[in-house]
């Protein structure tokens, strides 16, 4: 196999994963929304009956206009964090496909687990060189069995 074909499949395994690493980035951004509304909300009071004098918040729409604004971030959260757990679940099931555990692990603590590679490195005890060969060869491998859906369609003549 020439050193093209041999880059061209780790290209692909590489976008396939970083793709779902970079959702579960979005996803924490998304969760990051529904606490901002969250924390602007926690000023808005709305009808306290307990007191003698009944008291609203400054406007009347405030307190509707903070739960909307909540409601609409949980459900995007939500929508992305399904979508994300999907992908990692079919991300994960390739990697438990794969024949050499070693090269398994390094992916997902890399895209499934998000962790930066130095990080990896200092989990699996190897030097960062040494990482980033195995690092070659997992993402080789990992084309092997990774969704035929996430390939491109035209692979390069050999």
């Amino acid at each position: 196999m020439d050193e093209e074909y041999r880059q061209y499949r780790i290209d692909q395994a590489h976008a396939y994963l970083e793709r779902i690493r970079k959702m579960g980035d979005d996803c924490a951004a998304l969760q990051q929304e529904v606490d901002d509304a969250r924390d602007r909300a926690s000023g808005v009071t709305g009808i306290d009956y307990a007191r003698d004098v009944v008291s609203t918040s400054a406007t009347d729409e405030g307190m509707v206009n903070a739960v909307e604004a909540i409601r609409a971030a949980v459900r995007d959260y939500a929508l992305k964090l399904a979508e994300l757990l999907d992908e990692r679940r079919h991300a994960s099931d390739a990697m438990n496909a794969m024949d050499d555990y070693t090269e398994a692990r390094a992916l997902r603590l890399r895209y499934i687990c998000c962790m930066d590679w130095e990080s990896v490195c200092v989990e699996m005890h190897y030097t960062y060189d040494g990482m980033m060969k195995l690092r070659r060869r997992a993402l080789f491998s990992y084309w092997e069995v990774m969704p035929i859906a996430e390939r491109d369609p035209m692979e390069p003549a050999i």
